[in-house]
């Protein structure tokens, strides 16, 4: 097998794994933030609102604390959204803060099933979304490569389209992944105006 054949195959399987992985990481909490839609919405007292730094890096996040009660239990909250998470955009994160006060009454989605699992905002946005699929890109051109390899060390002829598609397709591939890299950031700054 030729020596180009064979990094086609390895770095095929590079980035299908890469994207597989980077999917696993993301699409759950897009998954959680859509089924939360259709949670309870039940009242809830903001207790305490703090901007963290992550370790010695210029990531930053809003640590919430909320308290509600659910028949004779009381629980406390910390989640957002479930796409909410730490970036190096301290003003945007900041923004998140300014628009939380302790002592405030808010809304907030509570699981029937499971009442401690709660979050102030529901729902997947285009952001939350596009953050979430970011692993797709990879995949796509992963298996592009790896189809390309195959086809080498086959007897199998491609159609004369599949140039074409495969080249839509790496065009999609690099807007999505350009997307979601500002996708976070500006799921942050929905988060802020949203509260």
């Amino acid at each position: 097998m030729d020596a180009s054949v064979v990094l086609q195959w390895v770095s095929g399987g590079l980035f299908t794994a890469a994207g597989v992985l980077l999917l696993a990481a993301r699409l759950p909490a897009a998954i959680d933030a859509w089924r939360a839609t259709r949670w309870r919405k039940m009242p809830a007292v903001l207790q305490a609102m703090v901007l963290q730094r992550i370790g010695n890096s210029e990531r930053y996040r809003v640590l919430v604390s909320y308290r509600y009660r659910d028949g004779d239990h009381g629980y406390i909250g910390e989640r957002i959204h479930h796409c909410y998470d730490a970036s190096g955009k301290r003003v945007l994160h900041k923004g998140v803060l300014n628009r939380l006060q302790a002592g405030s009454v808010i809304a907030v989605h509570v699981d029937p099933e499971q009442p401690h699992q709660s979050t102030i905002l529901a729902g997947v946005n285009r952001h939350c979304l596009l953050h979430a699929l970011a692993g797709l890109p990879p995949v796509l051109i992963g298996l592009l490569v790896s189809g390309h390899a195959l086809a080498q060390t086959t007897s199998v002829e491609l159609p004369n389209w599949s140039l074409a598609l495969a080249g839509a397709v790496l065009m999609a591939s690099v807007l999505v992944g350009a997307f979601s890299l500002r996708a976070h950031d500006r799921l942050v700054a929905d988060v802020a105006r949203v509260l």
